[in-house]
């Protein structure tokens, strides 16, 4: 009918109708719409870090994390990073890529 709300409701799932399909018979589906993102445009976190303090800077664009460079990164730019997070910004030190890897974006 189309309105079960799980797919085992369904009358196509008769005994025998999942698993083993044969090669070329399995089913799919590709729903409308595009996937939710991961992330808010212009959200900031830290990744692979060991604490909510410190880790790599990335900032959601697009609905997808990329990393911050660090071309130019300095103790104002982490103090920026740090007083958004809502962290202490005192002592807000910038670290550069070897310490929590070099990310991606």
């Amino acid at each position: 009918l189309g309105i079960e709300s799980s797919i085992l409701e369904c009358q196509s799932m008769g005994a025998g109708n999942f698993i083993p399909c044969q090669f070329g018979n399995a089913s799919g589906v590709w729903c409308a719409g595009a996937a939710p993102p991961e992330c808010t445009e212009s959200e900031i976190r830290l990744a692979n870090g060991t604490s909510p303090s410190n880790g790599r800077v990335e900032v959601c664009h697009r609905g997808v994390w990329g990393t911050v460079c660090s071309d130019s990164w300095d103790e104002r730019d982490a103090a920026v990073v740090c007083r958004e997070l809502g962290q202490e910004t005192a002592h807000a030190v910038p670290i550069f890529e070897l310490t929590f890897g070099s990310g991606t974006g």
